[in-house]
């Protein structure tokens, strides 16, 4: 955008043609350049111009290519790209371990090196290189070109078996399969990491955040759909949360702020958290809007769950209630009845013993006043005294 910008303001108005396409055909050369990429351009063009000058040998480098065109091959380049360290270090442990060896031949067994077979071993250096090249490119199998001394010289015998067989557990065995364990292992490690993503991508929002197991979660607990069957997780992505509409908004941002345009507060806000790279403080994360209405849905169905039951509970009560009531009726009316009884027996009973004692005249009258269906009184005549 920098190029563009450049160039579109050093451009004349009334350019030549084949000024504007070389400025265009520049601009596009440089907006294809990735940081990644700029070593390999540059070799590219090395290589070109080696092969123009130089030697036409160097255009078989640019069969190269194909690495840039093939995806397995790029994803084998990126994972020995970054074990390069290790690869480095277990090559120079493998470069001492034969240093140490090639001592070993130059003090005990220089007999062992013999030049009929390419083996030159005067001096340390030279028995270094010599089983470097042996060693190394046999992947530690250097039985085939070390001499082996007779039977009868028994020390010298033994220390060149001694020799072929560690070097070739040492590096043979151990060093280079290092080496096959570090780069495996780097491909599992890249595997998985791939499958996280894509697991990722296909899985959760790349907005809030959330898996698709709690969209299908709301299905199944509180049946809520989207327009695509049940398939409510595809509709968030594209109508709630939608990516490219947060990168159109950032976009909008910007061309406001290159015209000076004014903002909302919104805006302002969202300009702000952005500028300080503060992406997660306006973004939603962790929520969604059709979660939060199934929340609020579910909150309702439960305090309405609560009143039915609470209710249900009260109607009970009343019947309860109710029924109580009846009985307690049923049981103080068969008690007034019960006393109604035993006052007129009593009644008819005194009447009847004091007429005999003459404790009440003839012209006595006895009233009986009713209050109500639970209590009765029994009173003489006012006019009478006590």
């Amino acid at each position: 955008d920098y190029i563009y910008d450049v160039l579109s303001y050093l451009q004349p108005r009334n350019t030549p043609l084949d000024v504007k396409f070389l400025l265009y055909s520049s601009w596009h050369f440089f907006s294809d350049f990735r940081i990644d990429g700029i070593p390999y351009q540059c070799a590219y063009i090395v290589c070109v111009l080696l092969g123009i000058i130089v030697h036409p040998f160097f255009y078989c480098f640019l069969l190269l290519d194909i690495v840039r065109i093939s995806p397995p091959l790029r994803t084998v380049l990126l994972t020995i790209y970054l074990i390069k360290w290790k690869l480095f270090f277990i090559g120079v442990l493998i470069w001492i371990f034969v240093w140490i060896f090639s001592l070993y031949v130059f003090l005990f067994i220089p007999e062992a090196f013999d030049p009929d077979n390419g083996l030159y071993c005067d001096y340390p250096l030279q028995c270094w290189i010599s089983l470097s090249h042996v060693g190394i490119s046999l992947a530690g199998a250097t039985i085939e070109f070390v001499e082996i001394s007779p039977w009868d010289e028994i020390g010298s015998f033994m220390g060149i078996v001694i020799f072929d067989i560690m070097f070739y557990i040492v590096v043979g065995m151990i060093l280079f399969n290092i080496i096959f364990a570090v780069i495996v292992d780097k491909f599992g490690s890249l595997r998985d990491n791939r499958a996280a993503v894509l697991s990722d991508m296909i899985n959760r929002c790349f907005i809030c955040a959330i898996e698709r197991e709690v969209f299908q979660q709301v299905i199944s607990e509180r049946g809520h759909q989207g327009t695509a069957g049940n398939n409510i997780f595809l509709d968030h992505i594209t109508q709630d949360h939608r990516a490219w509409n947060y990168l159109f908004f950032f976009e909008y941002l910007k061309w406001k702020t290159d015209k000076t345009q004014k903002m909302t507060s919104n805006e302002e806000h969202v300009l702000r958290h952005i500028k300080q790279s503060r992406w997660l403080a306006f973004m939603p994360v962790g929520r969604a809007k059709i979660i939060e209405n199934a929340d609020e849905e579910s909150e309702e169905e439960t305090v309405n769950d609560r009143f039915d039951a609470l209710a249900k509970s009260l109607t009970s009560t009343s019947r309860l209630l109710s029924r109580l009531h009846n009985k307690m009726d049923a049981a103080l009316a068969s008690a007034n009845e019960g006393m109604d009884i035993e006052i007129e027996e009593g009644l008819s009973d005194r009447s009847g013993g004091e007429g005999e004692d003459g404790l009440i005249g003839d012209d006595e009258e006895v009233e009986v006043e009713e209050y109500s269906d639970e209590n009765l009184y029994l009173s003489r005549d006012p006019s009478e005294g006590g």
